[in-house]
């Protein structure tokens, strides 16, 4: 377990497939009550299905590829809505599509170009008005070091009002990460994402996901460590972003397991998975509560002054607990304190 509370998971989920080539269509599946079972809801045409995104209700799609085809589902069917092209790419090979995502309503969408202007990339982001959807604003940055290829990877938060855009070529093919944010007319850079534990070509920013609020993001890097991959966790304290922990699945098998080449976080951004294609395998992650932590460690080193740890009683209540723990231990009082101590440290004044 790292000290900062993200354990490892003791063994990887099941071994899953994966393919690089585009598919030519998106198949979209819904979950029945009764009896519970996946049926096929539609066949989306039209759309190259390199990337794919929902709303959280499920009656929105996105799917990208060459331009990015939105879809939307009345109940019965899935019904195109409008495709998305853009008329400020520079160059022939902008990539859109490559990556997509759709805000919790469905209402704002982020669409990924990391071919723009030989391959420095940028993202665009899209809004719909209730009758149609319309290009609001290209994002791009002015700190990136090289063909950054932004847009690689894109997420936005529930609200539709942050979005993180990966982009793996950045500086050498370090890679980074850069988060926006809008105040619901215009989108600005509010900081650039590096990891100061890279090892080597890391490529981070390959994948990106957010939790619904926004203040977590986890960012893939598939080429850390000779391709071993990493995935990082990055928090925001509501002025600044900062690196968090950087997670890597410790059974992992061989070099070449690119972990981090996929990411997901769950909406409350506690619990995170990264796929690792050169083996066939996943990893989660779950962080524990600041009170769990204390539980286990000293409460400054878990939390540090954070109102969710218990605050310590008085002398003589930390001592009552002391020998109680002491007495439960019988005779092996050597065993005991080593027992009782990581209990109690916290409590004590």
């Amino acid at each position: 377990m790292n000290a900062r509370g993200w354990p490892v998971s003791p063994a990887s989920l099941a071994r899953l497939f994966w393919a690089s080539a585009l598919i030519c269509a998106a198949l979209l599946f819904s979950l029945q009550p009764a009896p519970a079972q996946w049926v096929q809801q539609g066949e989306l045409f039209g759309a190259q299905g390199e990337s794919v995104a929902l709303s959280c209700g499920g009656s929105t799609a996105i799917v990208g590829g060459g331009a990015a085809w939105v879809f939307t589902f009345n109940g019965a069917v899935w019904n195109p809505q409008q495709k998305l092209v853009v008329n400020d790419a520079i160059g022939p090979f902008a990539g859109l599509g490559k990556s997509v995502a759709l805000s919790a309503d469905g209402n704002t969408a982020i669409v990924g170009g990391p071919g723009d202007n030989d391959q420095a990339g940028a993202a665009w982001v899209f809004t719909f008005n209730g009758t149609t959807w319309a290009e609001l604003q290209k994002l791009h940055v002015s700190d990136a070091v090289g063909a950054a290829q932004l847009g690689t990877s894109v997420a936005l938060s529930g609200n539709g009002k942050t979005a993180i855009v990966g982009g793996p070529g950045d500086n050498a093919q370090i890679g980074a990460a850069w988060v926006f944010t809008s105040n619901g007319t215009t989108w600005t850079e509010l900081q650039k994402l590096v990891a100061t534990d890279a090892i080597g070509s890391a490529g981070l920013g390959m994948s990106v996901a957010l939790s619904g609020n926004g203040n977590t993001a986890i960012v893939g890097g598939p080429g850390d460590n000779d391709q071993a991959g990493a995935a990082w966790v990055f928090t925001f304290n509501g002025t600044t972003w900062a690196e968090q922990q950087k997670l890597v699945g410790t059974d992992a098998v061989g070099a070449w397991v690119y972990q981090g080449f996929s990411v997901a976080l769950s909406a409350d951004g506690n619990t995170a998975i990264f796929g690792g294609p050169g083996v066939g395998a996943a990893w989660v992650f779950g962080q524990l509560t600041c009170a769990q932590q204390c539980e286990n460690e000293s409460c400054s080193g878990a939390c540090g002054e954070s109102s969710e740890c218990p605050p310590p009683p008085n002398e003589r209540q930390c001592l009552t607990n002391i020998i109680s723990c002491l007495k439960a231990c019988g005779n092996q009082v050597r065993q005991c304190i080593a027992n009782c101590r990581p209990v109690f440290l916290w409590r004590c004044p």
